[in-house]
């Protein structure tokens, strides 16, 4: 007798996928149940925030801003006016920050 080969069953999906417009609620259904979990900050603490970050803004922005005017003002005293000698100063900048942190990095280890 030859032998038989099995055919594999056919398994019936018995579990239905759901439809696109049912996942599209049930994710809707999980957003809100999430948010409601949420603790808001009140109006007093939103507002005292928002003013934070405005003074950080403003005060960054004012540093920035004399420091571009130092540099340019730097730059025009010399007579340099060549780009060469602003991604110098830049990249001076950069290496100066970058060690800076470092070095308070490697302090705080200790």
């Amino acid at each position: 007798m030859a032998a038989e080969t099995k055919k594999p069953k056919k398994v019936k999906n018995e579990e239905k996928q759901p439809s696109l417009l049912d996942r599209i609620r049930e994710y809707f259904a999980d957003v809100r149940s999430e948010l409601n979990k949420v603790s808001w900050p009140n109006r007093e603490a939103i507002i005292s925030l928002t003013r934070v970050v405005l003074v950080v803004l403003f005060v960054f922005a004012i540093g920035m801003g004399g420091l571009a005017a130092a540099i340019t003002l730097l730059v025009e005293q010399i007579g340099l006016q060549q780009p060469i000698v602003m991604v110098v100063v830049f990249v001076a900048m950069i290496l100066a920050a970058v060690w800076w942190f470092r070095r308070d990095a490697q302090k705080a280890r200790y």
